[in-house]
């Protein structure tokens, strides 16, 4: 549990945001418990254990700066990170709450000291936490080990079986091979999500569709701050948007909702612009559907930004198959799942085969 209100006290009355830490040994403490050995690199002649960052301390040393020492960006950000590696998806929503309660609170002197009118020290830890979070968050499990499937899968290998559903259609027997091997498939990965609990997949939404609200405040509190210069959390939240409809569709699946992500805040201002403006609604004119910017925020959304593009390229590349092939993948959207697998898999004994993977029946063919 974040204790804020520790956070959030002045260090001092005649310095409210404390030091500058970057020399005094704090920023080296903690990067040195954020430093890990990969552990792909070759070891070479002289066999050492390799290092594992310690998430843990980097906790602990960063909660002690912001409270005790400095109110400093920097180390906001190394803690949500920290946080990010030791609870996952939980633990997003209080680093970036802890990020956007320094900035509104502490803004004018907070660290790193903005010079002259430059903002690029003081964006770009929250530059950085937009890139970095990601990267920690595609190894976070999205699958539980299940009794005959011990392995746990994360983001990172869903992209993997993606690939490899890429390379089947280019070279079968190359994805056969690596079938062999024992890399993840969307077969295998699909087997681990049907034995994954609802529990699992509805604490991880709840705390996703959290996140994306806190991700959403941190953004109007740089936009309010930085204007112009303000860095984006914009991929970010696409990432968190896409880890959710995927999590949803398992649910889905089985008859369970996952919590909604909402409206983001975006959509509803310009459609309050549209209804307003000369013309629009407001004035007794017919609306206008004003495309949101930013983030995709929900399933809907998603699926109605493919067809807009699909009929943009539609009218000024119709030479290209692409519109065609996004109609199609929209399409798809609103299949139940027996269906697209018979849409996908042609062949009989590979839909049956995977029917059994999923734990699932094959649905009887009509006589």
């Amino acid at each position: 549990m974040i204790d804020l209100d520790a956070i959030l006290k002045p260090i001092s009355d005649a310095h409210p945001t404390g030091d500058d830490l970057r020399y005094e040994g704090t920023y080296d403490r903690i990067r040195e418990a954020r430093r890990e050995d990969d552990a792909s690199l070759p070891a070479g002649v002289w066999q050492t254990k390799l290092k594992k960052a310690d998430w843990a301390e980097v906790r602990r040393a960063s909660i002690e700066a912001l409270t005790a020492k400095s109110k400093d960006l920097q180390i906001a950000a190394w803690h949500a990170e920290a946080l990010v590696n030791l609870e996952g998806y939980a633990g997003i929503a209080d680093g970036l709450m802890v990020c956007d309660a320094l900035c509104r609170t502490f803004w004018d002197k907070l660290y790193p000291r903005i010079e002259g009118d430059d903002l690029e020290a003081r964006v770009l830890p929250m530059a950085w936490l937009n890139d970095k979070l990601i990267v920690e968050l595609q190894k976070v499990p999205l699958t539980q080990p299940g009794q005959n499937q011990p392995q746990v899968y994360s983001w990172s290998s869903w992209e993997h079986a993606l690939r490899l559903d890429q390379l089947a259609n280019r070279d079968r027997k190359a994805f056969e091979k690596a079938e062999a091997e024992g890399e993840v498939t969307r077969v295998r990965f699909m087997a681990a999500a049907s034995q994954t609990a609802d529990a699992f997949y509805g604490a991880m939404a709840s705390d996703i569709a959290k996140a994306l609200s806190q991700a959403e405040e941190l953004t109007l509190t740089l936009d309010e701050k930085c204007g112009r210069q303000a860095p984006s959390l914009s991929r970010l939240a696409n990432y968190l948007v896409a880890v959710h409809e995927l999590i949803a569709s398992f649910l889905r699946e089985r008859g369970a909702v996952a919590p909604t992500l909402g409206q983001p805040p975006a959509v509803v201002e310009l459609g309050a612009l549209a209804a307003s403006a000369p013309g629009g609604a407001g004035e007794g004119g017919t609306a206008v559907a004003v495309s949101a910017s930013g983030p995709i925020r929900s399933r809907e959304d998603a699926y109605q930004r493919m067809r807009e593009a699909a009929e943009y390229l539609l009218r000024t590349e119709p030479h290209s198959p692409t519109p065609y092939l996004v109609r199609r993948a929209v399409s798809w959207g609103s299949m139940p799942l027996a269906d697209l697998l018979r849409e996908i898999v042609r062949d009989e004994n590979d839909l049956a085969q995977l029917y059994r993977l999923l734990g699932m029946n094959a649905p009887t063919k009509a006589k």
